[in-house]
């Protein structure tokens, strides 16, 4: 499974998770740990540690010595087998309280969104074309 955040803070994360992870720590009803998850961590590619709470703790995870979101809980059973559901989240950055998107999805599901400068170089060669095809039309005439 593939976890993405997009928000002005605390930045860019992006790691995969397996869909039913052994943590290497839990406690029963507050939350679960998760070591050496592989990803990039505000820009920067490694492994961390990453909590991941339950909705009495206010849902979401925290990477350790990094960045915090808070979430709907995205994990269902129990803190020592848990489940990580797929779909769209709500959520803040713990620390800024600043909104973020939130999706976990299946390995491969999500796809590439274009840059802006993409955009503008596609669009400006349609113009291009649309252009050159109008002015050849009034030229045959």
């Amino acid at each position: 499974m593939g976890v993405h955040v997009e928000s002005g803070e605390p930045g860019f994360i992006s790691f995969d998770i397996a869909e039913l992870p052994n943590p290497a720590s839990f406690i029963s009803g507050s939350y679960l740990t998760l070591n050496n998850v592989k990803g990039v961590f505000n820009g920067i590619a490694g492994k961390r540690t990453i909590d991941f709470f339950n909705n009495s703790l206010g849902g979401g995870f925290q990477v350790v010595g990094g960045p915090g979101i808070t979430s709907q809980q995205i994990f269902i059973r129990d803190e020592s087998a848990p489940l990580v559901l797929t779909g769209d989240y709500s959520a803040q950055d713990r620390a800024t309280g600043a909104g973020a998107g939130l999706i976990i999805y299946e390995n491969g599901e999500i796809a590439a969104v274009p840059e802006p400068a993409t955009w503008a170089l596609m669009i400006g060669g349609f113009g291009l074309v649309g252009m050159t095809v109008r002015r050849r039309a009034a030229i045959a005439c």
